[in-house]
């Protein structure tokens, strides 16, 4: 099973009122994985799954140093009949 992190920005709080929630998955995963551990943890079919790869994005720490924050893997998910479901933030 895989591991999802639930996304909390303004963006997605005012998609998740309208049925689309987000969340960060592993890199090396399909739509195909996602929808059915998806279905498995909540109870609920899922209508679509769309995936954006988020690009690294480059800092400056001081004059000189530049750091790069790693990329990910995000998942937008809708349920059949845009099914509301119960998200815990534990982070």
């Amino acid at each position: 099973m895989l591991s999802f992190d639930y996304i909390v920005t303004e963006k997605s709080n005012q998609q998740a009122n309208e049925g689309h929630y987000h969340f960060r998955v592993a890199t090396p995963t399909n739509k195909i994985q996602i929808k059915q551990d998806l279905e498995k943890l909540y109870g609920k079919k899922v209508a679509t799954v769309r995936i954006v790869k988020v690009k690294p994005k480059t800092r400056n720490l001081g004059k000189k140093t530049m750091t790069k924050r790693k990329p990910y893997k995000k998942a937008i998910v809708t349920f059949v009949g845009k099914a509301k479901i119960e998200i815990n933030n534990t982070k």
